[in-house]
C-alpha cells in the first residue's frame, strides 16, 4: 500500500511483479436454515418433487414438501372482475375502451 508504505500481500517480487503464495488460508463457509432438499429444488429451477427424487435419489425429500413460489405459479386469475353491476346486464352494456388516443412517437 503506497499510502502506509507497507506490503499488504505477496510473497516476493520479481521484475516489478508481485507473486502470491499458493497456500490456502482459513476456509470459509456459509450456513443456511433451509433444508437440503429445498435448496436443491431452488437451484434446479423448481422441478416437481418426483423429478427431484429421480435426479437425487440419495436426497431425502419429505412427503410434506411445499414451495410457495411453485404454488403461486400454478394460480391463475381472470383479467376482469366477473361481478357485474345491476345496470349492466344487456348486450354491450359493459365496455372496455382505450381512452389514451394518439400519441407522438419519440
Amino acid at each position: 500500500d503506497l499510502q502506509i508504505e507497507k506490503m499488504i500481500g505477496g510473497d516476493y517480487e520479481k521484475g516489478g511483479i508481485y507473486f502470491l503464495s499458493d497456500s490456502v488460508g482459513i476456509a470459509t463457509f456459509s450456513t443456511t436454515s433451509l433444508s437440503s432438499s429445498f435448496q436443491w429444488h431452488l437451484r434446479l429451477g423448481h422441478p416437481y418433487v418426483s423429478k427431484l427424487r429421480h435426479l437425487l435419489p440419495h436426497l431425502s425429500v419429505p412427503e410434506s414438501f411445499q414451495c410457495e413460489a411453485c404454488q403461486l405459479g400454478k394460480h391463475t386469475r381472470s383479467s376482469y372482475s366477473l361481478s357485474l353491476s345491476p345496470s349492466s346486464y344487456g348486450l354491450f352494456d359493459l365496455l372496455h375502451v382505450d381512452v389514451w388516443g394518439l400519441s407522438e412517437v419519440a
